[in-house]
């Protein structure tokens, strides 16, 4: 329900589940679920942006994963440790960390979700074409998986695709980006979740080809998204990039309200990387946010 409720229900309620599947988890047989209770509590408060609790969780994950010698386990508590610090801007020490859970992944879909961990850390840390090549190693890795079948698994392909969009955006290649952007809103279909991603991902590509409109309005549509589902880092980041979008439409007033938004929200997030990158953008806007 845990894992079920990220998608769903949103991570609040996953949080509720994973803390009660812990609680309940404590015959020596459940060692293995135990670690996975942990693992989806730590995933759902990454989302809401609680990283410190989630890394407390994590260290529960690698403790169970070194018990039980499951790499796997192992993999998915370094990746995600790793994650987080790349979202606090520690870009360089995530990655190693990201890698060091790529390195424990043996199967294919284990080498999937840390490849893509790896890619999405790479592009945190400004490594562009890095990120291309982790992303499309882990799209390949989790084609091998699926082998074209239904899987819960055919969710992380809209996911990982969108985040190639960026990735091929931020190496320069504005053609290559807004294809896979184009591809991740295909395959996420109806699925609001991930189709927010492949909004960014299009908001982004035409900010950048001047069309200001167009990125305004798909930016726009993926915060609505990720406020519902309570994407907390992510809904604060989007609205600094619809800052930067609205003030090259000219309209400052606008521009200053999600840049406010962002910094505030980052404050509540105790994000001291991202307060500070807000706070210097504004400046060099000309824009005041106080």
């Amino acid at each position: 329900m845990a894992r079920e409720s990220f998608y769903l229900t949103g991570p609040l309620q996953g949080v509720k589940y994973g803390q009660r599947a812990v609680a309940r988890l404590t015959a020596p047989a459940d060692r293995w679920w135990l670690g996975q209770a942990h693992w989806y509590t730590a995933w759902n408060l990454i989302s809401l942006g609680e990283y410190a609790s989630a890394l407390d969780e994590l260290v529960e994950v690698s403790s169970i994963g070194h018990a039980l010698g499951d790499s796997g386990t192992q993999s998915d508590a370094a990746c995600a440790t790793g994650w987080i610090m790349t979202l606090r801007g520690e870009g360089e020490a995530g990655v190693e960390i990201i890698e060091r859970g790529v390195a424990l992944a043996k199967s294919p879909l284990g080498r999937a979700k840390a490849l893509g961990f790896l890619g999405i850390g790479h592009l945190e840390a400004g490594n562009a074409s890095a990120a291309v090549s982790r992303l499309e190693e882990a799209i390949r890795n989790l084609e091998v998986f699926t082998g074209g079948r239904p899987s819960r698994y055919n969710q992380l392909f809209p996911y990982f695709t969108a985040y190639l969009a960026e990735a091929k955006l931020f190496q320069g290649d504005r053609d290559g980006a807004r294809a896979a952007a184009l591809n991740a809103e295909k395959m996420a279909g109806s699925a609001e979740w991930w189709l927010a991603y492949a909004h960014r991902a299009l908001g982004k590509v035409a900010w950048a080809a001047g069309d200001l409109d167009e990125a305004a309005a798909r930016l726009s549509r993926a915060l609505a998204t990720f406020v519902a589902i309570e994407a907390r880092n992510t809904v604060a980041r989007t609205h600094a990039l619809l800052g930067e979008v609205h003030h090259a439409r000219g309209d400052k007033t606008t521009a200053v309200t999600h840049l406010r938004e962002a910094r505030d929200r980052f404050e509540r997030l105790d994000v001291t990387y991202w307060v500070e990158r807000v706070t210097t953008l504004a400046d060099r806007l000309g824009l005041s946010i106080d």
